[in-house]
């Protein structure tokens, strides 16, 4: 509903998918390719993406693998290490999560690379911060990869496809006022599932104590 409504207002545009990205440079490194701790360059991976990852990734705060020092990364250019505001897709899962987005925000001077079965995009046009997450997830674009889809027991995108979709671009306040809103949603939303862990913890321990 709200992308729909903010679809329909005169100050917002339409524009080719292909006209606002700039494709990046992923890797093809497999999870055994990457470890959880002593390397250098953080690796932004599919499977992460679609388990672990929101429509934003805070890559100063969020657990994330490096690729294993003595995998050879020579071949990436300064332009293809991720910076704020770029987008990371997944383009292969198991089910219709496939095209899955997420924002890259505050690296804080940590490099990083996105990874195996990723497409990785940089906006050419300047947005507010993590509307781009949050509009590339919602319903709304999503229903115009879905018949893009390819594949039964795997499921899969293409670059050349995700090319053809559009992006709503609402005036920069609007912009703003979007991203704020869902990510206060998200933080409620953390904050309350940190609280059910909580709760079920001391409860387990209750439950421990009644049976001593």
């Amino acid at each position: 509903m709200l992308f729909s409504s903010i679809s329909i207002t005169p100050n917002c545009k339409r524009i080719l998918w292909k006209n606002v990205f700039l494709l990046l440079q992923n890797n093809t490194f497999s999870r055994d390719d990457l470890i959880q701790y002593g390397g250098t360059v953080c690796d932004i991976h599919y499977g992460d993406m679609l388990v672990k990852y929101g429509a934003t990734v805070n890559l100063s705060s969020t657990d994330i693998p490096y690729i294993k020092p003595e995998k050879d990364i020579s071949k990436f250019s300064i332009n293809s290490y991720l910076q704020n505001g770029d987008i990371v897709i997944a383009d292969t899962a198991e089910d219709y999560s496939v095209g899955k987005a997420t924002e890259i925000i505050s690296l804080d001077g940590i490099m990083a690379l996105s990874g195996l079965h990723t497409i990785p995009c940089r906006p050419c046009i300047e947005f507010a911060p993590m509307y781009l997450g949050y509009y590339l997830n919602s319903s709304y674009f999503r229903r115009q990869l879905y018949p893009m889809i390819q594949g039964t027991k795997v499921s899969s995108i293409s670059k050349s496809e995700i090319a053809k979709t559009e992006i709503l671009v609402p005036s920069k306040l609007e912009q703003r006022r979007i991203a704020s809103i869902l990510y206060g949603l998200d933080q409620k939303i953390e904050y309350e599932e940190n609280q059910t862990k909580a709760l079920v913890h001391i409860k387990s321990a209750f439950l421990q104590q009644l049976f001593i």
